[in-house]
C-alpha cells in the first residue's frame, strides 16, 4: 500500500512544507511503507535550485525515525518538472541527510514520454537506472 502526494515544492514552499507534514504526520502514524511524492516544478527558477529546495523539504520533513520510505516518482518533464531524469532524482536523494528513507518510484508512463525507450530498450534503461539510482532503491514499478 502507499499514499501519494502531489504537491509542488516550488509553487509555495512554506505552504507545501506544511501541507507535506500534515500528510507526512499521519502517514507515519499509520505505519504505510511507501510515501509517493511528485517532486514538483522549478517555475522558471532552474532545475538546480529547484533540487535544492526539493532536498531542503525532505531534510525537513524527514527525521530519521520514520517506518515510511518516501518514494520519489519519475516525472515526464512537462514544462519546469523536476524529476525526470534518473540524474535529477539521485541528485535530489544525494542532498537529503536520511537517503536511506528515500527510494523512488518509476512510472513507466512518465519515462517513456521523458524520453526513456522502454518499448524498445527496457533492460537498458534498468540497467541506466541501476547506474545512476541503484535498483535497491527502485521501490515502485507503475
Amino acid at each position: 500500500m502507499y499514499i501519494g502526494c502531489h504537491l509542488s515544492i516550488s509553487r509555495g514552499y512554506s505552504n507545501a512544507i506544511e501541507a507535506a507534514l500534515k500528510i507526512g504526520a499521519n502517514v507515519f502514524q499509520i505505519s504505510i511503507p511507501y510515501y509517493n511524492f511528485h517532486p514538483g516544478n522549478h517555475l522558471g527558477q532552474g532545475k538546480d535550485y529547484a533540487i535544492e529546495r526539493i532536498s531542503e523539504a525532505l531534510n525537513e520533513i524527514i527525521t530519521g525515525r520514520e517506518d515510511t520510505m518516501i518514494l520519489l516518482e519519475t516525472m515526464a518533464g512537462k514544462g519546469t518538472e523536476i524529476g525526470s531524469t534518473f540524474q535529477e532524482l539521485r541528485a535530489i536523494i544525494d542532498r537529503v541527510k536520511y537517503s536511506e528513507l528515500v527510494g523512488v518510484c518509476l512510472d513507466t508512463c512518465h519515462i517513456y514520454s521523458a524520453g526513456y525507450d522502454i518499448v524498445n530498450n527496457l533492460d537498458g534503461v534498468l540497467e541506466e537506472f541501476d547506474y545512476i539510482i541503484g535498483l535497491e532503491n527502485l521501490r515502485q514499478f507503475i
